[in-house]
This record gives structure tokens, C-alpha cells and sequence, in this order.
């Protein structure tokens, strides 16, 4: 893999963080709030880089609703899991080591994608 010189001098691989301004006009272009926890790692890094194991995360003028670019990903989701059961809050709410990886459909039509995709994985807000 390689790295930007920039990134070997710093020992860093994100990138740099962006403004309070930046953040409020894509709240505007967006028409939503971005969660707290995102806006204070935008402020500390404004995305990352690719490297083995982890997908690219988005700068803040990268970011756009899922469906803008993956439809065809939800309408596929949506039609193969037509008959799954709807997930509980209790199930889809726990974390941790017990915890497994439920997805709900209802949700991928008003989800920010905040990274890259890579081999069918990425990752939403």
C-alpha cells in the first residue's frame, strides 16, 4: 500500500479536519443535521484513507444520501428480504460481542454513505 508523503511526515492517515462552515453547508446541501459524534470527527479528521481492512470514509463534500448513488443496491435489498420478519429494537439495538449485524430496510432510502464502496461493504449514517 502506499501513502501520501504528506501522511508517512505526519504518522497521520487521516485527513485534514474540516471547518465548522464546511459542516453547516452540507447540513444545508443535505437538508439534515449530521449526528453530533460525526461533526466532532469531521473537526478532527475530515475523512480517511483506504488502507487494508478499512474502507475510504468520505470528506465532508463527498458525503450524499445512499440512494443517490445505490438505488439499485436498496431496491435489490428491499426485494430479496420482502418476507424477512421486521427486526426488533431489542435485537437491533444491542451491541457488543453478542451482538450480529442486522440491517434495517426501512432505513437505506434516508441514509447518508459516508464512505467509499468497497466489495459490497460501506458505511452509512
Amino acid at each position: 500500500m502506499e501513502f501520501t508523503p504528506e501522511a508517512i511526515e505526519s504518522k497521520w492517515l487521516g485527513i485534514p479536519q474540516t471547518s465548522e462552515e464546511n459542516i453547516a453547508n452540507t447540513e444545508t446541501r443535505l437538508a439534515t443535521k449530521l449526528p453530533p459524534s460525526y461533526r466532532e470527527f469531521l473537526k478532527v479528521s475530515n475523512g480517511w484513507l483506504r488502507y487494508p481492512g478499512m474502507i475510504k470514509l468520505r470528506g465532508i463534500d463527498e458525503i450524499d444520501w445512499f440512494c443517490t448513488e445505490n438505488q439499485e443496491w436498496i431496491d435489490i435489498w428491499i426485494a430479496s428480504c420482502k418476507d424477512t420478519p421486521p427486526i426488533s429494537d431489542e435485537e437491533y439495538f444491542t451491541y457488543g460481542k453478542n451482538s450480529q449485524d442486522f440491517l434495517r430496510l426501512e432505513y437505506l432510502q434516508t441514509a447518508l454513505q459516508i464512505s467509499d464502496a468497497s466489495d459490497g461493504e460501506v458505511m452509512l449514517l
